[in-house]
């Protein structure tokens, strides 16, 4: 269900390397056939009443979440510059707009007259081709950096700029800007000639062979010969780039100002990059930390084992992103991160995401589509996900890719079909193909494959633990098969016995009293006592009108209450256990599909149900049913497994032939209508789907 919302927009999004799982968002992306003027973007801000405004190799661009308006020269559009290649836009404290051309040209742009006002630059060297250029403001003072042509100062009585000579830094250096460090009492130098500081309590400047003070970043990288991009983040460490003559990269260098630690990444070694080129970071305003370039978007964590998240650089569906440099990087009023590439302009917003699109990948390893069978939290936090062709992938807490667990070689489970950690947390149990069984024990740290002779070879589907520890076992050949803890004295590879044999079993599930539910392919589903065996109540398409299930084929089982269970079986069944009535409902009665094979009940006590056709949330009490699909942001929309579960934190998983799905219902509830602005346009937001 997409949804666009006023004279602005709104977007669907969701979401998402070496050692990481690689950032897996839902982008917008708007390009010529949008509207731009070109796909290539050299700059983006928004201005104080809402408007994106957008320079590239074609013009100016005004965006106001429906359409643009161009300046450039071609008939049509509002001519406003001689040449049409702008290469910046920026937005000073006073909130005039300084734009510059492809003829070296710089001044202001009206936002409301649409004038351009030339700026005169007084160049130290003037050069005949275009000099690329910077702003930043300090204390006051507007300043356009250049590489080899000087800083310029900005003189607002005069209207025009000069060279700043008397701007303090190491004799001889090419000064690039300054980060005024408050907290402290420093003032930070970037320079193409190295870093340095001037400390204003003492009034000493620190630099590569002069540091009074001592300061302790300068001693570690005051021998560098270039330092770009400072910043100061929100945990108050200072970053830069720099790139020396002899390497073959640059580098990314961290200097944490509270505990004097250092780090130097290479993002070659880090994610994966072969020749790269750095641009810079951008904080978000919640402390998100983004670095982007060519060829590369990446969030930066700090982690000791994760220290990047790169975004996913390829094209998999409509909403992946593709590019081969990320020039911008914006964040609007609405935490939305605008990415200015080559290949046009892309939107998210990593932090509204309500689905989140996950591919199998190892530690070490690249993300890959595999069929995800089972997706397991467990009680320490990790995640382990079972795949039928990949077999064992496994996650940390948040959902990164970690190594396997100690003394696990998951290198033999190829086909797994489901997982089951015991509630004692001393075992987890992998149901796969061909009977067999990997057992692993957190005491030895070891895991055992082994194949138990009463289930014939046949395909575990389905694991489910009793109330006395006993494990259950459903598998490919009908077989319902019961490991006896206690008969087993313990022992995996002991105590198994046949309980029946029926039809494929699709769904083991115990409900709150401790009774085992079973899904019979081409039997119904039934209900049995675990210690008896007995078959307590049994249900199928046989029975009598209001008493049967719509199909014989059952997939899942939920209980909703205590007396209230619901089984897919294509179509939904809601039973009632104290009357036996059993209500079907399909599409006539508005489900979206006759194809239901997963189902979870959030906090909210709807119940999503995973289709062939989407993803659909479902209100029991009102009967109404909302569709997602990946016209939503779900790259894999065609739910087929049987592997579905709900994490301790409330978020949803659900599983596909190629990746899982995180689900956070909670993002799910509808924001209130904008107030009317006073502007003639709406600031918008990119919003979450309902």
């Amino acid at each position: 269900m997409k949804h666009y919302l006023f004279s602005a927009l709104l977007f669907v999004l969701a979401s998402a390397a070496n050692a990481q799982q690689a950032g897996q968002y839902v982008f917008e992306r708007l390009t010529t056939y949008n509207g731009l003027s070109s796909n290539s973007i050299t700059g983006i801000l928004q201005d104080a009443r809402g408007y994106i405004w957008l320079s590239s190799n074609n013009g100016l661009q005004r965006y106001d979440g429906n359409r643009f308006l161009t300046f450039n020269n071609q008939p049509g559009n509002i001519p406003a510059f001689e040449n049409d290649y702008v290469g910046f836009v920026y937005e000073d404290s006073k909130k005039q707009l300084w734009v510059g051309t492809g003829d070296n040209k710089v001044g202001t742009f009206d936002p409301q007259t649409f004038k351009f006002k030339e700026v005169r630059v007084h160049w130290w060297k003037y050069a005949n081709i275009y000099i690329n250029k910077g702003f930043f403001e300090f204390r006051g003072q507007w300043l356009m950096n250049t590489q080899d042509n000087g800083v310029y100062r900005y003189d607002s009585v005069k209207q025009e700029f000069n060279l700043a000579e008397d701007l303090v830094a190491p004799p001889g250096w090419r000064l690039q800007s300054y980060l005024d460090d408050k907290e402290r009492g420093l003032l930070w130098i970037s320079s193409f000639d190295g870093l340095a500081v001037i400390n204003e309590r003492t009034g000493n400047l620190n630099y590569r062979g002069h540091n009074p003070d001592k300061n302790p970043v300068i001693e570690r990288y005051g021998a560098l010969t270039s330092a770009h991009w400072l910043h100061i983040d929100q945990q108050q460490r200072l970053s830069f780039v720099t790139w020396e003559a002899q390497k073959p990269y640059p580098l990314i260098c961290v200097f944490d100002l509270k505990n004097n630690i250092s780090k130097e990444y290479n993002l070659g070694k880090e994610i994966g990059l072969g020749y790269h080129e750095i641009f810079g970071p951008m904080e978000q305003r919640n402390g998100r930390l983004w670095y982007h370039g060519l060829p590369f978007l990446a969030e930066f964590t700090g982690d000791s084992i994760q220290p990047f998240i790169p975004i996913r650089n390829e094209y998999v569906t409509e909403q992946s992103i593709r590019f081969d440099r990320v020039e911008r990087l914006f964040e609007d009023r609405e935490q939305n991160i605008w990415v200015a590439t080559d290949n046009g302009l892309y939107i998210f917003n990593p932090d509204a995401e309500v689905f989140k699109n996950v591919y199998p990948q190892r530690y070490g390893g690249k993300p890959a589509e595999d069929g995800v069978q089972a997706v397991v939290r467990m009680r320490d936090g990790s995640t382990w996900v079972g795949c039928w062709g990949g077999g064992l992938y496994f996650y940390d807490k948040d959902m990164h890719p970690a190594p396997p667990p100690p003394g696990l070689d998951p290198r033999n489970a190829h086909m797994v079909w489901h997982i089951r950690e015991q509630r004692d947390g001393e075992r987890v149990w992998v149901g796969m193909q061909a009977g067999e069984v990997l057992v692993y024990d957190r005491a030895t740290k070891k895991g055992r494959y082994f194949r138990p002779p009463v289930l014939k070879g046949s395909t575990i589907r389905e694991l489910a633990e009793d109330k006395d520890g006993n494990i259950w076992m459903g598998a490919q050949g009908g077989y319902l098969v019961k490991w006896n803890r206690k008969a087993a004295g313990g022992d995996i590879t002991k105590g198994y016995e046949l309980v029946m044999k029926e039809g494929l079993v699709h769904e083991l599930y115990i409900d709150k009293e401790g009774y085992l539910w079973v899904a019979s392919m081409g039997y119904g589903c039934f209900k049995m006592d675990t210690r008896t065996h007995k078959i307590l109540a049994r249900y199928n398409s046989e029975g009598g009108v209001g008493r049967r299930l719509y199909e014989n084929v059952p997939h899942d089982i939920l209980q909703y209450d205590d007396t209230t269970f619901i089984i897919s079986t294509g179509a939904l069944n809601v039973l009632n256990t104290r009357t036996g009535a059993i209500r079907n409902i399909t599409t006539q009665h508005g489900l979206p599909g006759n194809t239901v094979y997963e189902m979870e009940k959030d906090e909210q006590g709807d119940v999503w149900l995973g289709l062939a056709n989407g993803l659909c949330r479902w209100n029991l009490q009102k009967n109404i049913f909302t569709l997602f699909d990946r016209r939503d942001g779900i790259r894999h929309d065609n739910f087929s497994a049987i592997g579905s579960t709900k994490l301790p934190d409330g978020n949803l998983v659900f599983t596909t032939d190629h990746n899982f799905v995180v689900v956070d219902p909670m993002k799910m509830t509808q924001p209130a209508a904008p107030a009317t602005p006073p502007s003639p346009t709406l600031p918008w937001k990119i919003n979450h789907c309902w």
